[in-house]
């Protein structure tokens, strides 16, 4: 099944391939927020307040397009896509899985409000590794990791705020 889902994605058109990558990390964050709202009764808007003296207006920029900018730039591309690119490891295949799995800590870091916070932040930063592979390695015509994972980021953290 996720060899389908893989080859689909790799052969698919560029619209659908981000309407695809959008949808599903919208969902898979939805699941994961939900799941622990409920049966872990943990309130990710409580834990997650900010003290920031905003303006609504500027609060959505900086969460919508901002944040979602600069984490691309420094977890997708500068912690996979340029170690990849520049860096040759023996075992290619172990390589990306520990990018991966350091983009994603780096990344679930960043986003330390609570253990719940870290680990569904975690999950999107593997997400977004994905993406990123697939974006800038394994697509016959590549997308720029900056319109697929920074689009699905972004878009992630719009709908959160619209709940918010």
């Amino acid at each position: 099944m996720i060899k389908k889902i893989n080859l689909f994605l790799i052969k698919t058109n560029r619209p659908l391939f981000l309407i695809c990558i959008v949808v599903f990390g919208i969902f898979l964050n939805v699941s994961l927020s939900l799941f622990a709202y409920y049966f872990l009764e943990t309130d990710f808007w409580k834990e997650n307040e900010t003290s920031f003296f905003l303006s609504k207006a500027m609060e959505y920029i900086l969460v919508v397009f901002i944040a979602p900018l600069i984490e691309t730039a420094i977890f997708q591309y500068l912690l996979i896509v340029l170690i990849l690119k520049h860096f040759s490891y023996r075992n290619k295949q172990i390589q990306i899985i520990l990018l991966l799995i350091i983009s994603s800590l780096f990344f679930a870091l960043m986003h330390l409000y609570s253990i719940y916070y870290f680990i569904i932040a975690f999950i999107m930063g593997l997400y977004f590794g994905y993406i990123t592979l697939l974006s800038e390695f394994f697509r016959e015509r590549k997308i720029n990791i900056f319109i697929s994972v920074f689009l699905t980021h972004s878009m992630i953290n719009f709908v959160a705020m619209i709940f918010d």
